[in-house]
């Protein structure tokens, strides 16, 4: 069964993907079809954000694009969106495609990557988690996991810094499951000459601290999200919240609008 995905309650978007047949548990699971029920208040923000862009050709790097929920909706968002999704697991890129396939209409502005991104190039081991459902993975990555069975095989590693991306990065999503870090870090001459706003998940917030350094040296703050709540700080607050954005100063008081339009509080 195909599902048409729908808009947010403040950004209009449709695209289609697969759910059930390829058991994509997140995607079959969206309340009536609509994307805000999707990671709240997360995808919301992303196209919030998107939508906020001017009208001419922008990137969107989309690091851990798993089946593409996120590289298919800042496509559908905005026209000049150019999508590049990083997605080294050889099976979930096969479904990525398909999940794009469906979309003829926003195919020409995607690009997939089947590589991981860090801070180096090279070759490491993936671990794809499996689970007693047979659901697609979406905590696979280059970090062994502690509680849950796995398969292992070699990726191909890159750096941000290496890609050729033909307009300039205005947003980077970045989930690995605990090398957010290491993409960032392979990223930082992106980050400084292109200035996107970083939607990052930190899984253990106790190791966050480290970020402060990439933030210093960029002169980027952060914004943490806390439920429906948010707060900014000039170092990265540590606490049970996993979602963040990593902004430049710059770019502070329409980073805070935005998120207020979208309905968050400030604390």
């Amino acid at each position: 069964m195909v599902h048409t995905i729908r808009a947010t309650r403040h950004v209009m978007v449709e695209f289609q993907m697969l759910g059930e047949e390829v058991k994509d548990f997140y995607v079959q699971s969206l309340q009536h079809g609509r994307l805000e029920s999707y990671e709240p208040p997360i995808s919301e923000i992303i196209l919030r954000l998107a939508s906020s862009f001017p009208d001419t050709p922008w990137s969107f790097a989309d690091v851990g694009a798993n089946t593409g929920i996120y590289t298919l909706s800042v496509a559908a968002c905005h026209p000049f969106a150019h999508c590049h999704a990083f997605e080294p697991a050889p099976s979930i890129k096969d479904l990525l495609l398909r999940n794009i396939s469906l979309n003829p209409h926003l195919k020409a502005r995607i690009s997939c990557h089947a590589v991981g991104l860090s801070s180096r190039s090279g070759f490491a081991k993936f671990y794809e988690t499996k689970n007693d459902q047979g659901f697609v993975s979406t905590s696979s990555s280059l970090h062994a996991p502690k509680d849950l069975p796995y398969s292992e095989y070699p990726v191909e590693l890159q750096r941000l810094d290496d890609q050729a991306l033909e307009h300039k990065v205005r947003l980077l999503k970045v989930d690995v499951e605990g090398h957010e870090f290491d993409v960032l870090e392979g990223g930082k001459e992106t980050i400084q000459t292109h200035r996107p706003v970083i939607i990052f998940e930190v899984l253990n917030s106790n190791g966050g601290a480290r970020f402060n350094t990439i933030a210093s040296a960029l002169n980027y703050c952060f914004f943490s999200i806390i439920g429906n709540s948010f707060c900014c700080s000039s170092t990265f607050v540590s606490g049970d919240q996993f979602n963040y954005i990593l902004c430049p100063a710059e770019q502070t008081s329409n980073i805070q609008r935005i998120l207020i339009d979208t309905g968050l509080s400030p604390l």
